[in-house]
């Protein structure tokens, strides 16, 4: 976030990760311009707003003015509160979607360009990766716990021959 404040100034900047099994997209991070605080939305099923159709698309998606009618013509409803100039960039990783970063402009038209959508697209494939990295690191330790809790167990049951402390 700092980075992209830095290159792009003050603007609501949000990650959200799609959860594919369960059609949920979930905004673990959230930092809305003019504040000084990250919030965190509750999940929300991917739906027809801006972010849900970069998920689905897979494609990235730049609006710089009239954004309201552009809305309209990709088939996309309002969520949240309405942006001057939007950018959102899918996160993949090995074809396989798993979220988008967005940013807007609650005030200003032609915020963003082309320029910026490309670099956008850049550090979203490098925040993918290390999301994805992430994601199975806390998976094997989740394992790792299961499977330790697993042997204490049976450790116990082994040692005991009282069929009451079993």
């Amino acid at each position: 976030h700092n980075e992209i404040r830095q290159l792009l100034g003050e603007v609501t900047f949000f990650i959200a990760l799609y959860h594919a099994e369960r059609n949920l997209v979930e905004i673990p991070y959230l930092f809305e311009m003019g504040t000084d605080r990250a919030v965190q939305p509750p999940p929300f099923e991917l739906g027809i707003g801006l972010t849900s159709l970069v998920i689905k698309n897979r494609q990235p998606i730049l609006l710089v003015e009239d954004t309201a009618r552009r809305l309209q013509e990709l088939g996309a409803q309002q969520t949240g509160l309405p942006a001057k100039s939007w950018m959102g960039v899918p996160m993949l990783v090995a074809g396989e979607v798993t979220g988008a970063i967005v940013v807007q402009d609650l005030f200003l038209e032609h915020r963003f360009d082309e320029g910026d959508l490309q670099l956008m697209v850049t550090l979203a494939s490098q925040v993918a990766v290390t999301v994805r990295y992430v994601s199975l690191l806390t998976n094997a330790h989740r394992q790792a716990e299961r499977e330790r809790t697993l042997n204490e167990i049976t450790a116990q049951i082994r040692a005991s021959s009282d069929a009451q402390k079993i």
